[in-house]
């Protein structure tokens, strides 16, 4: 029991110094610049609140959709850095969004994000399997969606080099 409580010490001290260092990364203005966040959000409590936690962040460059029926012509506008998606829309499911999105091999080197009401390990294994990097609970906790968008974006960022793994 108390190797299960250290080790859950350890890696909350680990979230947190990725997450200074994620912060000081992202201070930079030519990195924010360069990208937009493309979100798919049909619950619009959910979609407010995923938005409250960017701009408290200062990231400003969002397209926001309700539905992902468009998703191809949005890629191919907006070229995000990131895809933010609710498994749960209107039209479709997010597991078949990010299915069809990687399918594409030009669209491979985008990071997805899964945005769930449960978030269980078994709808996490799916989302990791359909193509996603990673799967947040709704709603929303800050900190955390922060950390995941700053490393998914920053691992996947072209056009600068680190030298160090977030």
């Amino acid at each position: 029991m108390r190797t299960d409580h250290k080790k859950l010490i350890d890696e909350i001290d680990a979230l947190e110094k990725r997450y200074e260092a994620a912060k000081d990364l992202f201070s930079f203005k030519e990195v924010k610049k360069h990208f937009n966040i493309l979100i798919y959000e049909s619950n619009k409590t959910d979609a407010e609140n995923i938005l409250s936690v960017l701009h408290k962040n200062n990231i400003r460059r969002l397209v926001l959709r309700k539905r992902g029926d468009n998703w191809l012509d949005d890629i191919t506008v907006y070229s995000p850095k990131l895809i933010l998606i609710s498994m749960s829309l209107r039209t479709k499911s997010g597991f078949e969004i990010v299915r069809e999105i990687v399918h594409y091999e030009e669209f491979e080197h985008i990071p997805i994000i899964m945005l769930s009401k449960d978030a269980t390990e078994v709808e996490a294994s799916w989302a990791i399997r359909c193509g996603a990097k990673a799967m947040v609970k709704k709603p929303v906790n800050n900190d955390y969606l922060f950390i995941e968008i700053l490393t998914k974006i920053l691992r996947s960022t072209m056009f600068y080099s680190f030298d160090y793994d977030l």
